[in-house]
């Protein structure tokens, strides 16, 4: 039995428009998976501020780890301390440069849910239609965005964009005391096609880079006296390159 399931078809949407709406009430995780679930959803409790905000901003946290996956064997392996790099085309707010984010933790290297979750996402993307050598760089991304009472959070403060990557799936980990977040989907034209705001944990999208732009609008504390949160996963894609 698999141990992460959906009867939603992820695989044809993506296939057929570019990505891919996923409600959590779709994704079906095997009780196995519950305390490696529970652990894995603290690390966004010991995130770390994002140094590399041009605008300045705290409002950003994160860390940052990046695996190999072996498609045709299943496989995944762990690459250590590496650095993320975005053109300044792709992020003109902070791309252009090599960013060393913190780690990501021990216990979320080694957890089986994220190794799950890794495995099944790929099998929902038509990645091997693409690149059939079997060979991906996977990046694990944990976010967390804060909205205080007179400060906004910006998910994307670069806009309407794209990330540079072959294929991305965001997952929602938790959203607590916050409006705004709304997930806006865009044709090459940089058309908008499609909106969505993620409300429940593992409310989820998928997306080839190549097919869409894709932006994500402010967040605001939802009552103007407590700080909001949106946590957000952000696993991506990409062929292996020599």
């Amino acid at each position: 039995m698999k141990a992460i399931k959906t009867t939603h078809a992820v695989l044809r949407e993506v296939r057929k428009q570019g990505f891919s709406e996923l409600h959590a009430c779709d994704l079906h995780f095997s009780k196995d998976l519950n305390s490696s679930i529970s652990e894995f959803v603290t690390a966004w409790e010991n995130l770390v501020i994002d140094k590399y905000m041009e605008d300045g901003g705290k409002y950003r946290l994160r860390r940052y780890g990046r695996f190999i996956f072996n498609s045709r064997i299943n496989s995944l392996s762990f690459q250590g301390k590496v650095q993320y790099f975005q053109s300044e085309e792709l992020n003109p707010v902070n791309g252009g440069r090599n960013r060393q984010f913190a780690p990501l933790l021990d216990h979320s290297v080694t957890n089986e849910f994220l190794h799950e979750l890794i495995k099944f996402d790929f099998s929902q993307l038509p990645a091997n239609e693409r690149r059939n050598d079997g060979l991906w760089t996977v990046g694990v991304h944990q976010i967390r965005i804060l909205a205080e009472p007179r400060q906004h959070g910006l998910p994307a403060p670069e806009g309407i964009h794209k990330d540079g990557e072959m294929f991305t799936v965001q997952h929602l980990i938790r959203r607590q005391n916050i409006t705004g977040g709304v997930n806006s989907i865009y044709d090459n034209d940089q058309k908008l096609i499609y909106e969505w705001t993620q409300q429940s944990n593992f409310d989820s999208y998928y997306f080839e880079d190549e097919a869409v732009w894709h932006s994500v609008s402010e967040i605001s504390s939802k009552d103007q006296k407590n700080r909001g949160i949106r946590d957000i996963l952000l696993i991506d894609f990409d062929p292996v390159t020599n």
